[in-house]
């Protein structure tokens, strides 16, 4: 026979529920097959095959159907034996020499299918005698400095990127540190360089005090790392140079008396110092629960060293007590209720269903404006219709006392 064809080994991607896998190269015996599922090699017992000694090959079969997809792998491997014996004087045994020289061949294909899947230096590489070295667990390999060879480095993979710091600022002095190596202490401030001089190898500050964070915070406190403002817990009366923090009301003290001291009230407080005795603080409120009006802001001024009283400069509550029915959208908020219950300068937008004492004859919707005069008793109302059957008519009344007059129709646009 002959051996003619230079492959001893097949893989397969197998599929679950698959048993079969053909082999296209000469096996002579069972023993010379190995199979492989997912790389690990399976007992000669769980598996059959067929075609043995024929050129084309055959089929190996599994005992059990694979259960997952997984790589199936045949490898024809023969034993490294010569188990031909000539005699003297016999007749020349044809057969059974070109059998020993088929051997020979499946040996040399075994060792080529094992040498291409070894690492190899390059074809006009001058190196000889390259020794890769014994392993050592978990460190990196390294060329050898006259490239003789390889060698275990001194790092493991994790000191390695220890020691690269990567993308960001290490903040912690690395393992195992080479010249050039540097760290930042985020507590002091202070930058290291590793220094080697071949005597006294030693950590070098690089950045002397005055330091960065205290550097930074005296000229404007309050501005966190992350982006954020710092939360600020004590005595306003302490705070005497820029900054800008937020915090709650129960957190703080010498705030506005007229602020309620809880946790749901929110505030922002910016500190511009002129000198060590003069400054502005302003108090944002910027929400309250408690209050129920954001969009307060509080001064007050420091002469002499001593701060001086709060005062209120912009009170968001009393715009809505100025003209309610203004929305903070640019729009006329929607009125729900007693029209007899608005006692205040107002402008808003009105339907029949949601309100009472509406002019009888209004039935879609409109603008209702309320205008009081110097005291709570005396005021007017006009209703001007926008839709439908109200287009263009205006429906007005007067406050006399504490009695809304009846709604008179002043302008009938239909008409």
């Amino acid at each position: 026979m002959t051996v003619s064809t230079t492959t001893n080994k097949i893989i397969y991607n197998g599929l679950i529920g698959q048993t079969i896998f053909a082999y296209n190269f000469r096996v002579d015996q069972k023993e010379n097959m190995e199979v492989y599922l997912a790389g690990t090699i399976i007992p000669d017992g769980d598996w059959t095959i067929d075609g043995l000694g024929d050129a084309g090959g055959g089929n190996v079969t599994l005992n059990a159907a694979l259960t997952v997809d997984q790589t199936v792998t045949l490898l024809r491997d023969v034993s490294e034996t010569q188990e031909v014996d000539y005699q003297p004087f016999d007749a020349f045994p044809a057969e059974t020499h070109e059998g020993a020289l088929d051997k020979l061949t499946m040996l040399v294909q075994q060792m080529q299918e094992q040498v291409s899947r070894s690492p190899q230096l390059p074809v006009d590489s001058t190196l000889t005698d390259y020794d890769l070295g014994n392993p050592v667990a978990e460190k990196l390999i390294q060329y050898k400095a006259d490239l003789s060879g390889q060698e275990p480095s001194i790092y493991t993979v994790q000191e390695l990127i220890d020691n690269s710091g990567g993308d960001e600022i290490r903040t912690t002095s690395p393992p195992n540190p080479k010249s050039g190596d540097g760290w930042w202490d985020a507590d002091t401030g202070k930058a290291y360089t590793w220094y080697e001089d071949g005597t006294s190898d030693q950590w070098v500050e690089r950045i002397p005090v005055p330091q960065y964070n205290d550097v930074f915070d005296a000229k404007l406190d309050g501005y966190d790392a992350t982006g954020l403002h710092k939360a600020f817990t004590g005595d306003l009366d302490d705070v005497t140079t820029n900054s800008m923090y937020t915090s709650v009301t129960q957190d703080i003290t010498n705030h506005p008396i007229e602020v309620p001291s809880d946790n749901s009230t929110a505030v922002f407080i910016q500190t511009s110092a002129f000198n060590v005795n003069s400054a502005i603080q302003l108090f944002y409120i910027i929400s309250s629960s408690t209050t129920g009006v954001p969009y307060q802001l509080y001064w007050r001024w420091r002469s002499g060293g001593i701060w001086n009283a709060w005062k209120l400069v912009v009170d968001g509550g009393a715009f809505t007590e100025r003209l309610a029915g203004y929305d903070d959208t640019g729009l006329h908020s929607q009125y729900i209720g007693d029209l007899n219950a608005i006692l205040v300068n107002s402008n808003y937008v009105i339907r029949p269903s949601d309100i009472s004492n509406h002019p009888v004859d209004f039935v879609a919707w409109g603008h209702i404006t309320t205008d009081m005069h110097t005291n709570a008793n005396n005021g007017t109302q006009t209703l001007v219709g926008m839709l439908g059957d109200d287009k263009l008519k205006t429906w007005q009344r007067n406050l006399d006392g504490t009695v809304w007059d009846a709604w008179t129709l002043i302008i009938n646009g239909a008409a």
